[in-house]
């Protein structure tokens, strides 16, 4: 089942949207910028010569995490700490080499110093240290509770939130989301809420998303409407196989019956079970149903012998799983006579599970069904798994 959404961000580079100061007026218009707007201050202090400076722009300044994480919540500085109002700043501050790092609130104090060049992932993380020292969170914690926060102001306390607790986050997304009522992803900032942090099958503005997704499409585009429902399919199910919750898994079947209304088999159904069932180690629960599922199809044979094939395919690895497709198999020989295939795709699966004696009895019937040269290669390499898995076996009685 392929579920289609983005690819990762791993690799990409960004910039960093850096202001150079070279006067005092200009640091002074920045603060004041800083308490118009709550954001701090993040300022790099380097110098034309130092090898290190320029190691962390070539490095960090253009990791894709860092540059969007302080191009979203700080005001970028950068300064030569040997001329200019640089040089003053860094007497001032008592930088004694470089470069030089500071994150600094909008009165001018020190949120986070660093010395010298680092890696990106510990920039990334004294910037989510200084970010939580800031004026700015608390500020946008009060509005949310106060219900003054502006949408765009929202995002920015999501993306926030997101980077310490993503749960937290979704569900304050859709606390908010429910708030302001039906159709919020019609509008541009809320569709942007909406596409990162709507995620949780079981809240309303899922199923008004997914509900609606012809507008959606032709408000954003299919592709946005598909890494959308990825993202949230995913979400769902890394956290119902982490938590082991069935009802999270029972929450996102009625989202895929409407994304995907011509699934009359309901073959992404039972494949987001199987895959839950799969990381749970529970084969028993996949097995009760499918004997539920049963009752419901066209051809019982050939759905149990998709299921054995889908099983052989990818959950072979699965413990309990090879089992249940040598037994739904050995169903499908009492409700009629198996072909080659069939017959093949059995003894294949008794040599995966080592089950030496009955793969014995199924290669011999695949041998005298056989037809053609393809048919018959493949017997033949059946033939020699079983030779070598045998000679593998201790001998009888050792």
């Amino acid at each position: 089942m392929a579920i289609s959404g983005n690819a990762s961000s791993q690799g990409l580079s960004g910039n960093i949207d850096f202001d150079e100061v070279t006067t005092q007026e200009h640091w002074k218009a920045i603060l004041e910028h800083s308490k118009e707007t709550g954001r701090p201050v993040f300022v790099a202090v380097i110098a034309e010569w130092c090898r290190y400076c320029r190691l962390l722009e070539s490095t960090v300044f253009t990791d894709i995490q860092v540059s969007e994480y302080l191009n979203r919540y700080f005001i970028n500085i950068k300064m030569d700490g040997e001329k200019d109002y640089g040089k003053t700043f860094a007497t001032l501050h008592g930088v004694k080499g470089f470069p030089a790092i500071f994150f600094l609130n909008s009165d001018g104090s020190i949120l986070q110093r660093v010395n010298g060049y680092v890696e990106p992932s510990s920039m990334l993380a004294y910037a989510r240290k200084a970010l939580r020292r800031s004026d700015l969170i608390p500020i946008l914690e009060s509005r949310y509770s106060e219900k003054i926060i502006t949408p765009m102001e929202m995002l920015t306390y999501l993306d926030f939130l997101e980077s310490t607790d993503q749960a937290k986050a979704i569900s304050t997304a859709n606390d908010y989301l429910e708030e302001r009522g039906e159709g919020a992803f019609r509008d541009s900032v809320m569709y942007l809420i909406v596409r990162k942090y709507a995620l949780d099958a079981g809240r309303r503005i899922t199923l008004e998303v997914v509900q609606n997704k012809d507008e959606f499409i032709r408000l954003y585009g299919r592709e946005s409407f598909d890494n959308y429902f990825a993202e949230m399919f995913t979400y769902n199910l890394e956290t119902a196989i982490y938590n082991r919750d069935e009802k999270m898994v029972t929450q996102l079947i009625p989202l895929l019956r409407l994304h995907f209304p011509d699934d009359t088999d309901e073959v992404t159904m039972l494949g987001t079970w199987k895959i839950f069932y799969a990381e749970t180690d529970n084969p028993e629960g996949y097995d009760s149903l499918i004997s539920l599922t049963l009752a419901t199809v066209r051809d019982s044979a050939d759905f149990l012998i998709e299921e054995a094939y889908d099983i052989a395919m990818d959950y072979i690895d699965y413990p309990g799983f090879p089992e249940l497709a040598d037994r739904w198999l050995d169903l499908v020989s009492e409700m009629k006579k198996p072909d080659f295939h069939v017959t093949y795709l059995h003894a294949y699966i008794n040599l995966l599970i080592g089950n030496v004696g009955k793969a014995e009895v199924m290669t011999e019937r695949s041998r005298k069904l056989a037809s053609g040269k393809e048919e018959q290669e493949l017997v033949k390499q059946l033939l020699q798994y079983l030779r070598s898995l045998k000679e593998a076996l201790p001998e009888e009685g050792n």
